[in-house]
């Protein structure tokens, strides 16, 4: 796009001729692409937008981003997310007002003494004479903004027409080139950087100009010295500066995480990632490089695992950056208990730990178990499972207990759910369980989906469904097991329990612990097993026990398809602890036995079943520590070595337990030495006092133990630490080799005069290293006579005067050895001093000089590569060369002498620092080696040695932590301020890289008022930190990767400095905003977890990039006096939705510029509105890049240019509002490389302005986009509507009405939270659109037919409220295939009319989610939607249901389930609700209905049965009609009790319909009328039934008073119609051909009262029938009524008695026999015993029902839909396919026909 700016006069100063050439070129800018030779122009390609991935595209094309150059595009297997740099460039002052234009980043050439051409890459200039091969012409090229411009070699990096317009390596080849500098009023620096963002070229007029080619030029010889100005950075325009390594120049980096996902408490690790970088070369050419993780040269990553779901990681190389997704799973387990009802083999469920326990127990024992049932207990944490061994010890404890046995089985506890008495506790016998707790499985749908085993580690993944319902199952026994209960902490709120195996009793060879078994502590020996499995439960194993126990194990094993989680390991048959490093348990029955070098710790006991033959060999040459005795007797073997080294060693670790065991060697070496217990010595076995070691760890000076007459050889080998021997008188005799010693011995003192020595008393020369550099001191008047001997002996092995170099009289001055050092006692006249002669505990960190010491002895730190603090006394007068150059880590040195140190530092680094006492400190103070200075003020603590394991008690009166005072400790036990108000400052570094997960709480510290640089920086264990309000800063880097830290309290703090909270990936919550007035640069850089910022009215300086990649962001509030937005502030910030700009900022104007990038990749940001910011006069470029989702932006009055590529890649952008009376330039390329502009843009003017911008933007955007283009985007401000996305809303005084979409609109669609009503028909057409939602919390209408017929809408999420529900909403949406209504709490009264009909695509399995609690499902909701299987919904949407409409289902052809007894709420359902829905089976009329409409199942041609909760009095007219395969409806003793009327036809074509005891007529005890052709067709119902093998008959109530006209027609197996009222019901008309052959009516006896109630029947039948046909169906119960009524019927049969019968005198009340209620033989999925209402016993004889199970409580943290419970499987045939029913039923039928034949006979 060209552009229009403003004229510029443009001066290369290259002599007259060339600045012709210039200006003739490029005197009108607006034609610049001319002359950039249009047909070799290579556009830019905007790849990296999109929904997902806001830095590249989501099919993983490469673009750069930070150089704008397009790469060529490559598939790549992850997330390849473009990356920006981070490296600063000063910027100058932010509030200087000079700064705030455009400036050009051209450069000034320099002086050229070459009168050829030639490129000067420091001041931008290129010039050449090479002919343009393209045209022939002179180009001259803006290289404004590029170092190096386009040279004809192609080395260049201007913006030319090579490959970058930002630094690209091929520019113009071949022409002549010119470089122009800026005008004199915009002075430059003389080497302008690469930035990484677009040029800021110069900007002509927008009237057009005429181009006038221009001619070859000469090229001067030379170019005049012109003066450099001075550069003036500009702070929103220049972007940053171009990063260069060894590899190149850093123009991208791509990230990808190919780890499937993280749980809880994990952390990145090298190999989860892989990060690519790419390097611009010197020609121009690109390199890729795979980088590697940490160190110096490696990347870092930000990622975060304290907050479940999908997170965006952030890496950073070099100030660049890249982020890619990853996952914390966010599935969990809901803890139920195990419940079970004797009626049938399904598993049930109920809440853990349930409100009995809280109403038995108290609050406190429940919310101890409760939160077992809340993150992060039921949440994978630190690997792919989740640990559920210490609640199972809580279940075992609980379901094992019998006064909570009692409360679950109270009538309190029946009252809150019919499941607590139904919940399986655990069963004993003779203190042994007889039934157990395994571990967890999966239920469902009260179906056990974990059918293989259990677990107590359960294993996660990325499930269906968030949330995975598990019960601690609960099973018999195994035979030949004797598990015991054994409790602990009984009767408080740590209340638990164990399963522990005590027995094995079984004769098989493996003995498998049982799953569920928490610790195995056998007490009974078995000979039998070989083989131990330990299962996953076992946390705890007596080892003693087992190794006892089982003499003949020979090996341990995992069981079977299980692994282990507790802190163990086998390897090799052998247990070991998880990590390998410990030594658990041999089996006993193992005679050789191989421990690998892996080991370093023996465990207590795991030797002590092995028998006295068996050999056990250590590979390891270092001994293992022990834990306690092993309890071995056998043989020891241990790899060979000089001396016996390693033998001699392993001998120290055993110790007293060496008198049972024998070592032995590999070179056949056996029993060589015994240990002396009260010597803490070796001697060589039976000798006389031969010593033959001692402990390599003894230290200083060492006195031969008196019981050694002869030292033997190697005696001192290894003794690192050793500085001094004292032979006593005795010691007869040194055996060769005895005094082979390490460097660090002074003196061997020897008493004994007549000591024999051996030749090679200091080692063979030639195998050992001899020390000769050693004093040894002799009795001084034996001296000579000793020194002669060992002359004699020494000299001829070690070399002439070797004796008398090392022996010595005895001196007068002794030896100190104290706190690990050695030093010479000098004595003179009454005064002790000190000579450091050597500090032999090496591995000190912290060490201080005695008091006293004069001089420190080179040397004296030989060694001490450890030490890190050093304190020397005032007394140290002189030192030894370099006696500190053996200390590498050492960090401090403490001086109390002033001039020791004023010249040398004695070999120590250069980072070491060197305090001396008098400068900054008075005076030093030491404790436990930790290091204290004096000031005037108080103590400051200086230095803790990285080692120190106490907890610190810090002085009082410290005011002060020095700067890395505590840096790198791991302070496992942190430290405590005993003067709280003293402290005042945290130095520099002072925290750094701490490992302490310490609590860091500063309450009370009310003086503390600075956190130093770097003060906390890699503090990765701490979460959380308090401060008071006294602390106003914090230093740079202070809390630098604090990866970890969740919460900050400062809320004082004023200024905080540049990346103090970078990468704090967990902080969530802060109060440090409320008073800050300084925000760094990259402050809160990568802060992934912050939600939430806002800025007070006291900010008033806020650096680039402070938020930048702060991925969840979501809303920012700014105020204060800020002068603008820095560069990159905001940049990466993902789901930064709002941004508010207070008024105060408005009224002040003192934001005067936006940055580049500034809200780059703010790819939630919608709406922007800076129209109130009238001081606003420049943005950067790239201001808004990749604001996928921005819509509508106002733009303040005053804004001079949008920039350069302001609106890249906002492909939403509908309005841009330009409200000022000035037009506002367009900057280049505004709206990106692309050559369509955003689908549905608008730019809004003031009315006056309309013709001003026609005529400015037309030459602009016509050329570029095509004629008409700046008509059709100019529009009227119109505060009324907007347009978003190519959709109309209108502002009303009811809100934001969305008046109308586009038919253009494509692909999802997310309503805007403000909308209030969707207008009728708003989206008629948009066949396009493919998703629409509405979020959380939204209010919105639904206007009539607002969806209808959008046949591409696949999927639709209504999460919000829906105030009001229209007709035909989404009907016709035959593309619809997956709905979700509402979260929870969600206010949705009803689904409108016909909303969701004929949407057939609904079919995938639950491909409707409910949440919300809709009460209304209306007329024809779902009608016509054929592939419709079934709805999920959670427990309120469920329980909410009050009214299904007429047709609401009708024609769901395919849906199996919906209609449960647990919809509680519903009451009404309306007419054909449900007709032909052929897929459905059970269907359960809950019990609170009071109405079920005409057809309500219709048609449903695979309906098997129908189970009645309530107590309706009708089933309406069609109500089962046509459903061929229904066998009986049955129900609860209500529903029986209370119908009074069957409909017309309510059964008709109920072809299957049987009687049985569960089912009949006669259980109907209130029946009143039976409608016209109600059982037509039912050919199948007889009118006796089974039960107990007995045959019994069909007896309708006495309170029938109706049959209609043909109800029974068509019922062949309807024999007899038993009718018990006393007076005949009104019939309808029937015929007798339709009925049975042997049709009968039988009618009470009534022979006592003359057969009146025989009378009666037929005179109202022989009106229907004739009197023939009359008396031929007809006869009494018992009486034979009919044989006597015989001589009324004419002979001839014709005679025709038309006559009534009289009046029917009163009579007494006959007494009816009738049927229990009978048993529902339909079992629900999820028992609800409480709701089936009880029978009204004063009227019928109660029997014993089934109660209906209870549905499992839902977790309250689940919000998961459940999944619909199908009443098929609740019922006695739910296993059974139809044919398989039809079956059964016609074996029913037989036994029937069987037993009313015997009865017969």
């Amino acid at each position: 796009m060209k552009k229009i700016t403003k004229k510029k006069t443009l001066t290369a100063v290259t002599g007259a001729t060339v600045i012709g050439v210039a200006a003739a070129a490029l005197v009108n800018g607006s034609k610049l692409e001319s002359v950039f030779n249009p047909g070799k122009f290579e556009k830019f390609e905007n790849n990296y937008k999109s929904e997902e991935y806001d830095y590249v595209s989501g099919d993983g094309e490469k673009t750069d981003i930070s150089g704008d150059n397009t790469q060529k595009k490559e598939k790549n297997k992850g997330d390849n997310l473009q990356v920006l740099q981070l490296q600063k460039q000063d910027n100058g002052k932010l509030n200087d007002p000079s700064s705030f234009g455009i400036a050009d980043n051209g450069t000034v050439p320099e002086e050229s003494d070459n009168a050829d051409a030639q490129e000067n890459a420091e001041n931008g200039i290129e010039l050449s004479q090479t002919d343009n091969t393209g045209n022939g012409d002179t180009i001259l090229q803006n290289n404004g903004n590029g170092s190096g411009g386009n040279s004809g070699s192609g080395s260049g990096t201007g913006n030319g027409n090579g490959q970058n317009g930002n630094g690209g390596s091929n520019g113009n080849q071949g022409g002549t080139t010119i470089t122009p500098s800026l005008s004199n009023d915009d002075p430059v620096p003389t080497s302008a950087p690469t930035p990484t963002g677009s040029p800021s070229n110069p900007t002509p007029s927008p009237t057009p100009a005429v181009i006038t080619p221009a001619q070859p030029t000469p090229v001067p010889t030379s170019v005049p010295e012109t003066p450099t100005p001075t550069p003036t950075p500009n702070p929103w325009t220049d972007d940053r500066d171009s990063v260069t390594t060894e590899d190149g120049e850093l123009i991208a980096l791509n990230a990808e995480i190919s780890r499937e996902y993280y749980t809880f408490g994990e952390t990145y690790q090298a190999e989860d990632g892989t990060v690519t970088a790419t390097f611009r070369q010197k020609d121009g050419t690109t390199k890729e490089k795979i980088l590697s993780y940490g160190g110096s040269d490696g990347y870092s990553v930000t990622l975060s695992t304290v907050k479940a779901g999908r997170q965006i990681a952030v890496f950073t190389y070099r100030g660049m950056s890249a982020r890619a997704y990853y996952t914390v799973l966010k599935c969990n387990v809901a803890l139920n208990y195990m419940v079970k009802y004797s009626e049938d083999d399904k598993i049930y469920s109920m809440s853990f730990p349930g409100e009995i326990v809280k109403n038995n127990n108290g609050e406190a024992f429940y919310a101890a178990l409760k939160k077992y049932t809340e993150t992060p207990y039921n949440y994978a944490k630190n690997g792919n499972y989740v640990d559920l061994t210490e609640v199972h010890k809580r279940y075992i404890a609980i379901l094992g207990d019998a006064s909570l046995k009692e409360a679950f089985q109270s009538e309190d506890a029946r009252n809150l759910s019919a499941n607590y008495p139904n919940t399986v506790f655990l069963e004993s016998s003779d203190g042994y369980l007889t039934t157990m707790l395994q571990g967890f499985r999966w239920t469902t749908s009260n179906t056990l989906m974990d059918t293989k085993r259990a677990y107590l580690y359960y294993p996660m993944g990325n499930w269906e469904y968030l949330t995975r319902g598990v019960v601690d199952y609960v099973s018999e026994v195994p035979e030949g097991y004797k598990i015991r209960r054994v409790t602990e902490n009984e009767g408080t709120e740590e209340y638990q329990a164990d399963q522990v195996l005590e027995k094995y009793t079984g004769t098989d060879a493996a003995l498998t612990v049982p799953m569920g078994v928490t610790r195995v502590e056998l007490n009974e020996m078995n000979q039998s097993v070989t083989t131990f499995e330990i299962s996953q439960g076992v946390q705890d194993i007596n080892i003693l026990s087992v190794e006892n126990n089982l003499p003949n194990l020979q090996e341990y094993k995992v069981a079977e398809g299980d692994e282990l989680h507790a802190d163990f390991s086998i390897s090799d048959g052998i247990l070991y602890s998880r990590d390998g490093k410990t030594l658990l348990s041999v089996p006993a029955g193992r005679k050789n036995v191989e421990i690998p070098s892996t080991v370093t710790t023996l465990g207590e006991n795991c030797l002590s079943g092995l028998s006295e033959d068996a050999v056990v060999t250590f590979k390891s040459e270092k001994p293992p520590v022990l834990k306690g005795k092993t309890g071995f007797k056998g043989t020891i073997q241990v790899p060979s070595s000089s001396y016996n080294t390693i033998c001699k060693n392993y001998m120290f670790r055993f110790g007293d337990e060496c008198s049972n065991l024998v070592f032995a060697t590999e070179d056949g070496q056996k029993d060589l030495y015994e240990f002396s217990s009260n010597e803490q010595v070796l001697f060589e076995k039976g000798s006389d006092g031969i010593l033959a070691a001692v402990p390599q760890n003894t230290r200083g000076v060492y006195t031969v133990p008196e019981t050694v007459k002869t030292i033997g050889e190697g005696a001192f080998v290894g003794c690192s630490s050793l500085t001094d021997l004292i032979i006593g008188e005795n010691v007869k005799k040194l055996e060769d080799n005895s005094l082979v010693l390490s460097g660090q011995v002074d003196s061997v003192t020897v008493k004994n005069p007549n000591l024999v020595i051996s030749g090679h008393i200091f080692g063979t020369p030639e195998t050992d290293k001899v020390n000769l550099d050693l004093n040894i001191f002799v009795p001084t008047e034996y001296y000579e006579k000793m020194l002669k001997l060992w002359s004699s002996i020494l000299d001829p092995v070690y070399g002439e005067g070797t004796a008398e170099n090392l022996l010595q009289t005895e001196e007068e001055n002794g030896y100190l050895y104290e706190d690990g050092a050695k030093y010479r006692q000098i004595t003179t006249g009454g005064k002790t001093t000190y000579q450091l002669l050597r500090v032999y505990q090496s591995d000190k960190t912290a060490f201080r000089i005695k008091e006293g010491t004069t001089e420190i002895r080179e040397g004296a730190f030989s060694g001490c590569e450890d030490l890190e603090i050093l304190l020397v006394p005032e007394t140290v007068k002189t030192a030894g060369k370099n006696f500190l150059s053996d200390c590498k880590s050492l960090e401090m040195v403490a001086s109390e002498s002033r001039t020791l140190f004023a010249e040398e530092t004695y070999g120590a680094a250069a980072d070491v620092e060197i305090l001396t006492k008098g400068k900054e400190f008075t005076d030093f103070g030491w404790e436990n080696g930790i290091l204290y200075g004096s000031t005037a003020d108080g103590w400051t603590l200086l230095n803790v040695p990285t080692d120190y394991a106490e907890n610190i008690k810090i002085w009082k009166k410290t005011t002060a932590f020095y700067k890395n005072a505590m840096k790198n400790c791991k302070l496992p036990n942190g430290f405590v301020l005993q003067d709280d108000l003293a402290i005042q400052k945290i130095g520099d570094s002072c925290f750094e890289n701490c490992e302490s997960s310490m609590y860091v709480n500063f309450t009370g510290c009310t003086n503390l008022t600075e956190i130093g640089d770097n003060a906390f920086r890699n503090c990765v264990n701490i979460q959380k930190f308090i401060f008071e309000d006294s602390v106003k800063k914090i230093g740079k880097g202070a809390f630098y990767n604090c990866t970890i830290m969740e919460e900050i309290t400062a809320p004082g703090v004023v200024e905080i400095g540049d990346e103090a909270f970078y990468g704090c990936g967990s902080l969530m919550e802060t109060d440090i905003f409320t008073s800050v007035e300084v925000l760094g640069d990259s402050a809160f850089y990568g802060c992934t977890n912050l939600t939430e910022v806002v800025l007070p009215e006291t900010l008033s300086s806020m650096g680039e990039s402070c938020f930048e990649n702060c991925t969840i962001l979501k809303r920012v509030v700014i105020d204060g006096t800020i002068n603008g937005i820095s560069r990159y502030c905001f940049y990466g910030c993902r789901t930064l939705s709002e941004v508010v700009f207070q008024d105060s900022l408005a009224k002040s104007s003192s934001i005067k510029g936006i940055g580049v990038r500034a809200f780059g990749n703010c790819t939630s940001l919608e709406r922007l509105d800076l129209s109130a910011q009238s001081g606003l006069e420049v943005m950067g470029a790239r201001t808004f890049e990749g604001c996928v989702n921005l819509t509508n932006i106002k733009l303040p009055e005053n804004l001079q240019q949008i920039p350069d590529y302001c609106f890249e890649g906002c492909d939403a952008l509908s309005i841009v509002q330009l409200g000022g009376d000035a037009v506002v330039e367009l900057g280049d390329r505004v709206f990106g490389e692309k050559d369509e502009l955003p689908q549905f843009l608008h730019i809004w003017v003031k009315k006056e302005m309309l013709s001003q911008y026609q005529d400015a933007y037309q030459p602009v955007l016509d050329p570029v986009y095509g004629e008409g283009t700046t008509e059709t985007l100019l529009g009227e401000i119109n505060e009324k509507q907007e347009y978003i996305r190519g959709i109309l809303f209108e502002n009303t005084e009811e809100g934001r009405v969305l008046v109308k979409a586009s038919e253009e609109l494509s692909g999802e669609y997310v309503l805007p939270e403000d909308t209030v009503r969707v207008a009728d028909d708003a989206f008629a057409g948009c066949d396009k659109l493919t998703g629409f939602a509405t979020a959380d919390g939204t209010n919105v209408v639904l206007g009539n037919r607002c969806f209808k017929g959008c046949t591409g809408l696949q999927t639709v999420k209504l999460l919000g409220n829906i105030t009001e529900w229209g007709e035909e909403t989404f009907m016709d949406c035959t593309g619809l295939e997956k709905l979700s209504l509402g979260n929870t709490g969600a206010e949705i009264q009803g689904i409108g009319v016909r909303a969701f009909k004929n949407c057939t695509s609904l079919a995938a399995s639950s491909p409707i989610e409910i949440r919300a609690a809709i009460e209304v499902y209306g007329d024809e909701c779902f009608a016509g939607c054929t592939n419709l299987a079934s709805i999920a919904y959670t427990e309120a949407a469920r329980t909410a249901m009050r009214v299904i409409g007429n047709s609401a289902f009708r024609d769901c052809e395919k849906l199996t389930a919906l209609l449960t007894s647990k919809l509680t709420g519903l009451t009404y359902i309306g007419d054909y609700a449900f007709a032909n829905c052929d897929t459905l089976k059970q269907p359960a009329v809950p019990a609170n209905v009071t109405y079920v409409g005409e057809g309500c199942f219709m048609d449903c041609n695979n309906i098997l049965y129908v189970s009645f909760y309530c107590g309706l009095e009708e089933y309406p007219k069609d109500c089962f009609k046509n459903c061929s395969k229904l066998i009986r409806t049955g129900g609860t003793a209500a529903a029986f009790n209370g119908l009074k009327r069957i409909g017309e036809s309510a059964y008709e074509g109920c072809a299957s319909l049987t009687s049985s005891t569960s089912w009949n007529l006669g259980r109907y005890a209130n029946l009143e009328e039976i409608g016209d052709r109600a059982f037509y067709g039912c050919a199948t119902m007889a009118d006796t039934m089974l039960n107990k093998e007995e045959t019994e008959n069909i007896v309708m109530a006495g309170t029938l008073n109706r049959i209609g006209a043909s109800a029974f027609a068509g019922c062949t197996s309807f024999h007899t119609l038993w009718l018990q009222s006393v007076t005949p019901p009104a019939f309808g008309a029937f015929s007798t051909v339709d009925l049975a052959e042997d049709f009968l009516i039988r009618v009470p006896d009534s022979q006592e009262q003359e057969d009146y109630i025989y009378k009666a029947y037929l005179e109202c039948l022989t009106q229907l029938l004739g009197k023939e046909e009359a008396y031929r169906i007809l006869d009494s119960f018992s009486d034979g009524a009919k044989e006597r009524q015989a001589e009324t019927i004419s002979e001839d049969g014709k005679a025709e008695d038309n006559t009534g019968i009289g009046e029917i005198s009163e009579i007494s009340e006959i007494q009816r026999e009738t049927d229990g209620p009978g048993v529902i033989e339909e079992v629900t999925e999820t028992p609800r015993p409480s709701t089936i209402p009880e029978e009204n016993t004063s009227e019928r004889e109660e029997t014993e029902t089934t109660p209906e199970p209870e549905e499992p409580e839902t977790p309250e943290e689940s919000e998961t839909p459940q999944q619909p419970e199908d009443e098929d499987s609740a019922t006695e045939d739910s296993q059974q396919t139809a044919e398989n029913v039809d079956v059964a039923q016609n074996a029913e039928n037989a036994k029937q026909e069987e037993g009313a034949k015997e009865k017969k006979s």
